[in-house]
This record gives structure tokens, sequence and C-alpha cells, in this order.
């Protein structure tokens, strides 16, 4: 590669880094959201719309990812499923993937697969426009562990809003909201 290229190449990363860096430390609404809409502009640093390639038989709405931070915690959303990471949650910052396998049935899967929290991360999903809409008082979410092939109960939360169903998450696998 010629010396000219490499240079191009190095100021290129360098300016890339530096307005990244700069738009991080221009606001201040991480350190003190005004807002939910705020919290998830700010969190959703990166966001990814893709298929995954790996697994050709689920049938995946879409896979979304954000980095969150492990000193300040996050709230990342795609408009169906929201997770609050509160501070100190994870060990390091980390970046999280969310897809949505089944929107109707809200099944959903989160990565990195298998990752333990220290703190409960709390899962809120919307019911409205689902299979489960007029099912809100009887839903509840469950894991699946492919251990033993089922789902398996985590502990659920009250709903905040109707036609929601709430859980605290101890570690990520995949998620499922069902009529119990």
């Amino acid at each position: 590669m010629s010396r000219l290229r490499h240079t191009l190449k190095s100021f290129a990363l360098l300016a890339c880094l530096t307005f990244l860096l700069t738009a991080l430390g221009c606001t201040d609404s991480v350190l003190a959201p005004a807002d939910e809409e705020e919290v998830n502009a700010e969190f959703n640093l990166i966001d990814v719309s893709s298929t995954p390639a790996d697994d050709p038989s689920l049938k995946v709405d879409k896979v979304k990812g954000w980095m969150v931070s492990a000193e300040w915690g996050g709230k990342v959303t795609n408009g169906h499923v929201t997770l609050e990471f509160p501070p100190g949650a994870l060990d390091e910052d980390t970046y999280i993937t969310m897809c949505m396998v089944n929107k109707s049935n809200l099944v959903v899967e989160f990565a990195p697969h298998g990752i333990e929290f220290n703190k409960p991360v709390t899962m809120s999903m919307k019911l409205k426009d689902t299979a489960l809409e007029h099912c809100a008082e009887s839903t509840v979410i469950k894991w699946y562990n492919p251990a033993t092939d089922e789902l398996e109960d985590i502990t659920n939360l009250p709903p905040e809003k109707p036609s929601e169903a709430r859980a605290s998450l101890e570690h990520f696998s995949k998620y499922e909201a069902v009529s119990g």
C-alpha cells in the first residue's frame, strides 16, 4: 500500500473517531435524560437492521443492536420490546442485539446469548397489535431453555401500562410472551 493511501486511511479513521467522541461528549442527556425518547436516541448509538444468515429457519422481522454503558445503564427498544439496564448491570460496555423472531406472538432473542447480569434487567413487551393483546391480564413472559427444550418461568413484574407484560431478566436467552 502506498504511503499516501495509508496516510489518507489513517486520517479518515482519526476523523471518524474524533467525530464519534465529540458527539458523545457534547450531550448531557446521557447523564441526565430529560425523557424516554432522548434515552432511546442516545443509547441507540449503533442501529443495525439485517437478517441473520446463520439460521434460515427463523422467521425474523429485524435485528437491532445498541451499545449499552456498564456505568450508566440505559434503555433500548425496538418499539415492541424494551430493555432497561440499571447502572452496574453489565461488567463492561456491551453491544446488545435484539432479534424479533416472531413479532405477532412476541418471541424475542437477545445477545450476547447467555450473558448474566449483576443486577436484574427489566424487559417490557407491548401486547397491542399482537395475538396476546386481549389477554394482557393473563400474559406472562417465559424463557426458552435449550437444555430441556421447554419454556420456563421467570420473575414477572406487574405491568406499568395496560396491554403490556414485564419481567425481570437475570441473563439473555430467547423469551416469549404466553397467555397463562
